[in-house]
């Protein structure tokens, strides 16, 4: 390996207007942008009343004190309705994983730690398994690095952080001793790879016309067809309007489709790709195999072309990007959990083949173990709870896969000892066999932990003397986190 030393940024290229945005104010602040569109807004509104008005019944009505209510009206709700999607998004961040800026994540890799320094295992957890209050340092500290979020564009963010999906090192199958696998992988989500001000303008533009104001025109309509429209018709609609409630179940899909940003993330993602390539080159990480699927918008960078573990050296890696979209999450997130529910179904059916057989080979009406023990002095054990004060008896957690593995293990040796029938070597093999699937599977990444955006899903393999692969792709992927917001920020204005 060569040196390391990466590139300057380059200089921004010249922006351009989007064809057919020429509204947008790339440069305005998004608050004087809303107080723009609510006053806009509520003029047409005004207008739209005064249509349904009599002739001439409109000249006592105190227009400046009705405008400055509705411009009221329509900010609140702008308002609130930015807060409940704010708080949405920092409960959906808190279930994504980690947060990190980019040198956090090309130090971390550097550390090379190990379970006991750094491993998101915890957090990977589903809700409900594990007790709060023993909850690890590193979640506690994921929870410290989770980015607040306020003001009129609170569901955006503008910094550079990240969130990390899957962190994990382990020893090498092969040559435990001297090589670690690590799996790495960070989720920037849609809204930050975007510009704030581009996604920020689109959002608030959605929100103040098509949402809020188009709800006041429908209850100004629905006035008038109630009778004529006077000074306490027009009160009574005021007071439905500073009352409504509206449905933010569909929201930021919307916004996405008034935005029209698909164009943007297809040549975002293209310009991340080269982005990833070019910084590769520079810091000599070769690579002989790159594969482009999903209709350009998943791409994996290999060292070597031979993806087979076995046939590979003990210095390598594959990099694959993705951006992911609702619809192929839906689809991911399924087939994961058909693999989990397959893998579960055939540990339980090997450990009841394994305890059916070790019952049957115990000697009847004698003591051979400790569950014989305890069986033979459960009603014992019962009365004697039933007179002994102080708290109940504690519930029997469910196993963890690994206790399971190691007690399946037990029952095997202690049913045949020395001997090798038949049996003993199918359930064997049965078991190695779950074992190596049950590390294949920790390793894969949870698209339950995901959100619509890019993902960057890591495989390095390195010797943990050297670290040679595992130092070299810390800082290309730092790099690259840095510099993968201004891909698509170009991408946006092209």
């Amino acid at each position: 390996m060569g040196t390391i030393d990466l590139p300057k940024k380059p200089p921004l290229r010249p922006k351009k207007m989007v064809k057919g945005q020429a509204d947008l104010p790339l440069h305005e602040d998004l608050q004087q942008a809303v107080a723009r569109m609510v006053e806009e807004e509520t003029g047409n509104i005004i207008r739209h009343l005064m249509g349904k008005l009599p002739p001439g019944s409109g000249d006592s009505l105190d227009m400046r004190g009705l405008k400055e209510k509705l411009s009221r009206s329509i900010d609140r709700h702008y308002r609130e309705i930015s807060g409940r999607m704010a708080a949405s998004a920092v409960q959906d961040e808190a279930a994504v994983g980690t947060r990190q800026t980019s040198a956090g994540v090309a130090q971390l890799l550097r550390s090379l730690g190990g379970a006991d320094t750094f491993n998101t295992g915890e957090i990977e957890k589903p809700a409900g398994k594990g007790k709060a209050d023993t909850r690890s340092d590193l979640e506690a500290h994921a929870n410290n690095l989770l980015r607040q979020k306020t003001g009129a564009a609170a569901f955006l963010s503008a910094d550079s952080a990240v969130s990390i999906v899957k962190c994990r090192f382990r020893d090498n199958a092969r040559k435990p001793k001297t090589v670690t696998d690590v799996k790495f992988a960070v989720n920037i989500i849609d809204s930050e790879l975007i510009s704030p001000v581009f996604y920020g303008y689109a959002a608030a533009k959605y929100l103040i016309k098509d949402l809020i104001c188009r709800h006041i025109i429908e209850s100004v309509d629905r006035g008038g067809d109630k009778g004529v429209i006077d000074e306490e018709r027009i009160t009574a609609l005021l007071s439905e309007i500073d009352s409504a409630h509206f449905d933010l179940s569909n929201v930021r899909e919307n916004i996405q489709k008034s935005a029209s940003l698909e164009n943007t993330r297809t040549g975002g993602f293209n310009m991340a790709h080269n982005a990833l390539v070019a910084i590769l080159d520079h810091v000599k990480l070769d690579y002989q195999c790159i594969e482009n699927t999903r209709n350009g918008r998943e791409v994996v960078i290999r060292e070597y072309e031979d993806s087979d573990t076995a046939n590979l050296p003990d210095e390598c890696y594959a990099i694959s990007l993705r951006y992911l979209d609702e619809e192929q999450l839906v689809e991911d997130r399924a087939a994961h959990d058909a693999r989990i529910n397959s893998f579960e179904h055939e540990a339980q059916l090997l450990w009841d083949l394994i305890e059916v057989n070790y019952h049957d080979s115990k000697p009847v009406f004698k003591v051979n173990d400790f569950e014989d023990l305890a069986k033979k002095n459960k009603g014992r054990i019962r009365d004697l709870l039933k007179h002994t004060p102080g708290k109940p008896a504690q519930e029997i957690i469910a196993e963890p896969v690994g206790v399971r593995f190691a007690r399946m293990h037990e029952r095997i040796k202690n049913m045949y000892e020395f001997l090798y029938p038949v049996e003993r070597r199918i359930m064997e093999d049965r078991l190695a066999w779950l074992e190596k699937e049950h590390s294949r599977l920790d390793f894969l990444i949870n698209p339950h932990h995901l959100r619509p955006g890019l993902l960057i899903d890591v495989d390095i393999t390195s010797i943990k003397r050297r670290k040679t692969t595992l130092n070299s792709l810390a800082s290309a992927l730092g790099e690259f986190l840095r510099n993968v917001y201004t891909c698509f920020q170009d991408a946006a204005v092209l």
